[in-house]
């Protein structure tokens, strides 16, 4: 998954951060810890054990580019217990303010952003308010953003919206054909075919800042088994344009979007570890 240069490079982005550690029995330095875990997480690995494992198996090509500790003339890794050590102290601010400067270096751009919102369960602010979580995941790198300014949004209407449900149900009440059709590949046995409307007729009196157009997206599956079809409808809104965003262009958005349901949250301290867009917790839940 990386290159050689990639990996030489992720240790070096974490130089700049403290060691919180006792200088007294260190064996790995901080960066190189840091390095193989932001390594083991694009992988698969969200734990501590499973970044371990993964450390474990690298050749010793490997272990040299993330610079590993050299002991008769072999590279060695950390272990899980070194691997967690330093997690759990490191500020998650931090890292994840070095993780977006390799990012910005190596990463995917994003030509759009899904937003998506958490209540953590059993978490507690200074306030003794329950702790709420908002995400910002790109499309394209998957990359997790703090924040993101002067962005525009897709969103999807729905029951808690009622008002503003109701006035973009009527107008695609008799939409006639579609603006664009989508058929995927039938892959995991069905056939997913969607289709989208798009207008600009309700945008001078729908009660929502800046919108651009509404829409109408209707998601077909037909399962190649039994022949059983479904049928669902997404009614949305963005400010986006129809001059700057097509038909075609807000469907991919929306599909897009729910890459953020794939999104882990964690509150071990809270420790998120986020690198290049792939959030993966190393323990909790939220709802």
């Amino acid at each position: 998954m990386f290159t050689a240069e990639e990996m030489r490079s992720l240790p070096l982005c974490f130089s700049d951060i403290e060691d919180p550690r006792r200088p007294q029995g260190r064996r790995h330095r901080l960066q190189v810890v840091l390095g193989i875990a932001a390594g083991a997480t694009p992988c698969g690995m969200s734990g501590y054990k499973s970044m371990a494992d993964w450390a474990g198996g690298l050749g010793q090509q490997a272990r040299e580019r993330f610079d590993c500790r050299r002991e008769n003339k072999h590279y060695v890794v950390p272990s899980e217990f070194v691997i967690r050590d330093c997690l759990v102290r490191v500020e998650p601010g931090t890292l994840g303010r070095a993780l977006n400067l390799w990012n910005q270096a190596w990463g995917m751009q994003d030509s759009a952003l899904a937003i998506d919102g958490k209540t953590m369960k059993n978490a507690l602010d200074e306030t003794i308010c329950q702790t709420h979580i908002l995400s910002v995941v790109g499309h394209e790198s998957k990359t997790c953003y703090a924040q993101k300014k002067w962005a525009s949004y897709p969103f999807t209407v729905k029951g808690n919206q009622p008002t503003l449900e109701h006035d973009i149900a009527v107008q695609f009440e008799n939409c006639g054909t579609s603006d664009y059709v989508e058929v995927t590949p039938a892959d995991h046995g069905r056939i997913d075919t969607r289709r989208i409307w798009c207008s600009t007729a309700v945008n001078t009196y729908l009660d929502f800042p800046h919108v651009g157009q509404a829409f109408r997206i209707e998601r077909e599956c037909i399962n190649k088994k039994t022949g059983k079809c479904s049928l669902e409808v997404a009614l949305g809104i963005t400010s986006r344009t129809q001059q700057e965003a097509s038909s075609q262009r807000v469907l991919e958005v929306n599909r897009g979007h729910w890459s953020i349901e794939s999104v882990y949250y964690c509150r071990s301290r809270p420790l998120v570890f986020s690198f290049v867009g792939r959030c993966q917790g190393l323990c909790g839940s939220a709802k």
